[in-house]
């Protein structure tokens, strides 16, 4: 994957399904942290790539690449061991954040480069500048991706380091069944995935239509309360509104130890029914989700009476007779089980 500046996090959600299919093809963890390097390299260019879990305890384990930069980190490893404590990256992290960090993010770098860490790990190894993409730590222990290099990370790099969180979360720890159930479902790169971490709060949202939804953020209210509701149905598919009004379908695609994967599209990318101009598409979508004549017309910004002209237009289209009947063929047809309000 290269692309160009102005087109980075678009190809990133294009090409998502792909991340994941090559994430999850991993045989073992070591293969999947392997090509993790190479899907992070692709598109966030460093001089080294590394993945870390740094536990409570003082314990510290990792993997590098390239195989130079390795071989130079292993006789200074016992100093990072030693002055780990002193990582401005780790103590961001304990303290809760959860997104994509840099130093410049984290602390003052003119301060942290006086510190024994700094002089005695990171300058030896011509490293300037750090930024990590962190995954699903078990309780104790923080694992990130970390991109080292002598110039700095941008604002753009940053972006992207956010939208790669998204694939390399659900993969982390090869939840294989996960992957495959996922990856399926984003074929027609149309949804967006919210990995959920055991506390409800979004860990990683990776696709097209984000809803305002960030790393560390809570889901919109109704979708929360369904997941609340949902741990043992599994892959029960509702429509619902978010928070900014918009008609959502939704699936709850995995449970694993206590995580969650939610998927996310628009409604009306859910009816298939080419019969359907598009603005009678989003009226549709406005009234499987629920609602009156007058609940569609504010949410999209029409009169009632257009309302009820693509209404009656659209039934038509689909050959029913009324209200209910068209409900229960948009039901059929996009298999929404249930409407939460």
């Amino acid at each position: 994957m290269n692309v160009a500046a102005d087109g980075e996090t678009a190809a990133i959600d294009r090409e998502t399904a792909g991340l994941l299919a090559r994430l999850g093809a991993a045989d073992d963890f070591a293969s999947f942290v392997e090509t993790a390097f190479e899907v992070i390299s692709e598109v966030l260019p460093s001089d080294a790539v590394g993945y870390n879990e740094i536990h409570e305890r003082g314990e510290a384990r990792g993997m590098v690449a390239p195989q130079e930069a390795a071989a130079a980190v292993v006789p200074l490893f016992e100093h990072f061991e030693r002055h780990m404590h002193q990582s401005p990256l780790i103590a961001a992290y304990n303290a809760g954040a959860t997104g994509a960090l840099r130093w410049d993010d984290a602390c003052d770098v003119a301060q942290f480069r006086r510190t024994e860490l700094y002089r005695l790990f990171y300058e030896p190894l011509g490293v300037r500048h750090q930024m990590a993409i962190p995954v699903p730590s078990p309780e104790g222990a923080t694992c990130a991706f970390a991109l080292n290099r002598t110039h700095p990370f941008t604002d753009d790099e940053l972006a992207i380091a956010n939208r790669l969180r998204g694939p390399l979360a659900l993969v982390h720890g090869h939840r294989r069944p996960l992957v495959d159930a996922v990856g399926g479902v984003l074929d027609d790169r149309r949804w967006t995935s919210m990995y959920l971490s055991s506390g409800g709060a979004v860990f990683a949202a990776s696709g097209p239509h984000q809803y305002g939804i960030i790393g560390g953020a809570r889901l919109p209210e109704p979708l929360r309360r369904w997941v609340a509701a949902s741990l043992d149905a599994g892959g029960e598919t509702i429509a619902a509104h978010v928070d900014d009004g918009a008609a959502v379908q939704v699936r709850l695609v995995g449970l694993t130890s206590g995580e969650r994967v939610v998927l996310v599209r628009p409604l009306e990318l859910a009816i298939p029914d080419e019969r359907l101009t598009g603005r009678q598409r989003e009226v549709m979508a406005e009234l499987l989700a629920g609602g009156t004549n007058q609940d569609i017309a504010r949410r999209l910004g029409i009169s009632p009476e257009t309302v009820k002209k693509h209404l009656t237009a659209a039934y038509r289209a689909l050959d029913v007779a009324d209200r209910a009947s068209a409900i229960a063929a948009l039901r059929a047809a996009t298999h929404v089980d249930a409407v939460r309000p």
